[in-house]
């Protein structure tokens, strides 16, 4: 299937939807293991918005999104707007083009008129090796990121 927004240094490869989730993470070989898909192509990294005590995933239909690539640069990325909720989120992408890093940033916009308090969530759904079992994360604080792995 083809992807809205592709990225990649030759060594890792990342596809992504037209609602700027993840679905193929290629590596150390691009077109070989999928970490992320897999052979059954149903798995994705979702992202969603948490306000007023409810979750809004972007595949929510009060999402209105806008992927594409940032000029002639190699960055990739979306906006969602929700004119309902007031919240307009945005995502720069990229694949570091010397080491085999993906990096994300996003910023979230508080469109209403009132104060509150806005949270951002992430659904990884790795499948490391095209296998379901060992995938493990943590949040390394020394470095501000998530860090997947399997095995050692």
């Amino acid at each position: 299937m083809a992807r809205a927004i592709t990225l990649g240094n030759g060594n890792l490869l990342v596809g992504m939807d037209y609602r700027g989730q993840v679905r193929d993470l290629y590596f150390p070989m691009v077109g070989q293991t999928n970490h992320v898909s897999g052979a059954s192509g149903i798995f994705l990294h979702r992202i969603g918005v948490f306000v007023e005590e409810k979750m809004y995933w972007l595949d929510d239909p009060v999402w209105e999104i806008t992927v594409g690539a940032t000029g002639d640069s190699v960055i990739g990325g979306f906006l969602a707007i929700s004119e309902s909720l007031g919240i307009s989120l945005q995502s720069r992408d990229a694949v570091h083009n010397e080491n085999n890093i993906f990096l994300r940033n996003f910023t979230i916009t508080n469109t209403s008129t009132q104060k509150r308090q806005i949270k951002i969530f992430f659904s990884q759904q790795f499948r490391i090796a095209e296998s379901r079992r060992g995938d493990t994360a943590f949040y390394d604080p020394r470095v501000g990121a998530i860090i997947h792995y399997k095995g050692k």
